[in-house]
């Protein structure tokens, strides 16, 4: 089992510490977890908790949130759905872009969540990569605790671990995040296209039934005149004459069979359909 005197026996304890990591398996819970049962193996721990920032890619946050905390059960109700304000607290806004382990303490008076009933102190480490800041570590205990020289290079050896853990994860959410985006988009063509190909099919319906209605209307019209001529004669005869005024004798005269449907139309509109006047 490991164990934090592994620290004094092996000099390379945290070498292979980070070859055995699988960060693609390991989260954050059970990093953390196995971190403080190193960590508190006297028993003289109160607890640990990561103080994890609103973005990573921000340098500066002015809210984070404190989640996988591991100890006593006393303190459950102090880090349990708990939001951390840079403001209230300015020397751990200082620690948080920080690159090394601070020791700070922290007042029963002080603002939530830290309002404990008895003066804690605390080991702070920032997690921080060269493009990310992903929060702190933070573990308590008692006001006169001595944390050992094997703590802190534990802490500090987590720490480091932490942060490929925090990216693996954080890629995979954003890969996640783009492939619904993805998906939502698509989606979204997908129902455009299925209503302009809706639409287009209720247009070529409109327009193919408006044809027919006006190709209804123009030939039945005409039909109708039609109709009326070949319902009373056999033959339809067109006579033009031109005379000049004061002239009985045409000066000329010419008589045709009418066969085209337009000039029949014609001759029903001009000499044979009675009109009301107005």
């Amino acid at each position: 089992m490991i164990s934090i005197q592994n620290f004094e026996r092996e000099p390379n304890f945290i070498r292979k510490m980070k070859e055995e990591v699988n960060y693609s398996s390991v989260n954050v819970e059970q990093h953390l977890n196995k971190l403080y049962n190193l960590l508190n193996e006297d028993n003289d721990v109160d607890g640990l908790f990561f103080l994890k920032n609103k973005s990573p890619i921000m340098k500066k946050n002015s809210v984070a949130s404190i989640i996988n905390y591991n100890g006593k059960k006393i303190f459950n109700t102090y880090f349990t759905n708990e939001s951390f304000y840079f403001n209230q607290f300015p020397i751990w806004n200082m620690i948080s872009n920080s690159h090394t382990v601070n020791q700070i303490e922290v007042s029963m008076d002080s603002p939530k969540p830290f309002n404990f009933k008895e003066n804690q102190t605390f080991l702070v480490s920032p997690i921080i990569s060269e493009k990310h800041n992903w929060g702190m570590i933070a573990c308590f205990a008692k006001k006169d605790k001595v944390w050992s020289k094997n703590q802190l290079k534990l802490l500090v050896a987590f720490s480091e671990l932490l942060c490929p853990i925090l990216r693996s994860g954080y890629e995979k959410y954003r890969t996640q995040l783009q492939l619904e985006a993805l998906n939502n988009k698509q989606q979204e063509k997908t129902k455009l296209i299925e209503k302009l190909r809706i639409d287009l099919s209720d247009k070529a319906k409109m327009i193919e039934k408006l044809n027919i209605e006006l190709s209804k209307n123009e030939g039945g019209d005409e039909q109708d005149e039609i109709s009326q001529l070949t319902a009373y004669y056999d033959e339809i005869w067109l006579t033009i004459q031109g005379y000049k005024k004061g002239e009985d004798q045409p000066r000329f005269s010419k008589i045709q069979k009418v066969h085209k449907k337009e000039k029949l139309a014609l001759i029903q509109d001009l000499f044979l359909t009675t009109k009301k006047e107005d």
